[in-house]
């Protein structure tokens, strides 16, 4: 039986960079870096990408920019197609720095406990004009390797 967690949504614009960071543009990669860095130094493992849920998330950020709003409409059908028995979703729009974008998902509750959620492993990526989607799940070592 499949579970799905709280889904989160966040709608912020950044903010200025830290004084004396260089700020480092908004992309799929950077976006995974930060939440692995995140992750790792709160002794978590950190989500190892896998090409199926990159594409289930490219999907949706892509449909998200074409309506013009972010919408968890349709994580069910996300979820079954990632091959997962438990997923989270993080969805945000507005981002230019995946260091901005992470600090307003730590403040937010559901978001931050998506960003911990120790069971799944996992995880695509994608940005799509200002949209960005971050799908992590638990799944069997035969969905883990589809791509």
């Amino acid at each position: 039986m499949a579970v799905a967690v709280v889904l989160a949504v966040v709608l912020v614009l950044g903010g200025p960079p830290p004084a004396g960071a260089a700020p480092e543009p908004l992309s799929a990669d950077t976006v995974l870096q930060a939440v692995n860095q995140y992750r790792q130094a709160r002794a978590l493992p950190v989500l190892l990408p896998t090409a199926n849920l990159q594409a289930i998330a490219q999907a949706h950020s892509a449909s998200m920019a074409a309506q013009g709003r972010l919408s968890h409409a349709g994580f069910d059908q996300r979820m079954a197609l990632s091959g997962g028995d438990l997923c989270v979703e993080n969805l945000a729009a507005g981002h230019t720095r995946a260091d901005v974008l992470l600090a307003h998902w730590q403040v937010s509750p559901s978001h931050h406990a998506n960003l911990l959620e120790a069971q799944v492993q996992w995880a695509g990526v994608a940005v799509a004009g200002r949209y960005v989607t971050l799908l992590a799940c638990r799944l069997p070592a035969a969905a883990a390797l589809r791509g």
